[in-house]
């Protein structure tokens, strides 16, 4: 989803990176991003935060926020990210008296960011463990939305069904298209391609 700040449009594509048009349509500015690392793709939209154009980075290698100059596109800060996992646009906070915050929700919990600096400011643990759809800020309460189990089918009830060579692991052609196997076999655990039940 492309984003504004009134004048010019900012849009992230997941294959390329960041552009920026003006209002006539003309490329402002290009930033090449990537390649990343994800089981469904990158697909966080990017904020306005102050002058700084937002976009939350999270993949098995090198989770990141970064803010780009929106003048420029030039890189402002990049702060790193334990996240894996996050395909929930980030939201601005702006409390009363306090410092804007950029609020995330990923991989089973918030994060706050400084819009300054991208430090972490603070993590609530506890959300559900896939998280697309973006907080919601009302008043001082941020509001997210999320789905899944905190523990998945038993290993052996997948390899009964994927195992087809029957050595006790998946390889990434039993995998089939289960994007979320094929993330384990590559970036997870031994990240050899391969599935075993640890």
């Amino acid at each position: 989803t492309p984003v504004t700040d009134g004048d010019n449009v900012y849009v992230f594509f997941r294959d390329f990176g960041v552009i920026s048009y003006d209002p006539a349509g003309a490329v402002r500015w290009k930033r090449p991003m990537g390649p990343f690392s994800n089981r469904m793709g990158a697909v966080t939209s990017p904020i306005i935060a102050g002058t700084s154009l937002v976009m939350v980075l999270d993949q098995f290698d090198s989770s990141a926020i970064v803010a780009l100059s929106l003048a420029t596109g030039d890189v402002q800060w990049t702060a790193p990210r334990a996240e894996t996992d996050a395909w929930a646009t980030p939201v601005l906070y702006e409390k009363t008296g306090a410092a804007p915050q950029i609020v995330t929700a990923a991989g089973g919990q918030y994060g706050a960011h400084a819009v300054a600096s991208g430090e972490r400011l603070w993590t609530h643990k506890g959300l559900a463990p896939a998280i697309v759809a973006s907080p919601v800020v009302s008043g001082d309460t941020v509001v997210g939305f999320g789905y899944g189990y905190d523990a998945t089918e038993p290993f052996a009830g997948t390899l009964a069904k994927m195992d087809s060579d029957k050595d006790g692991r998946l390889s990434l052609q039993e995998c089939g298209t289960s994007a979320w196997l094929i993330g384990i076999a590559k970036y997870v655990g031994n990240r050899d391609g391969f599935v075993v039940e640890s």
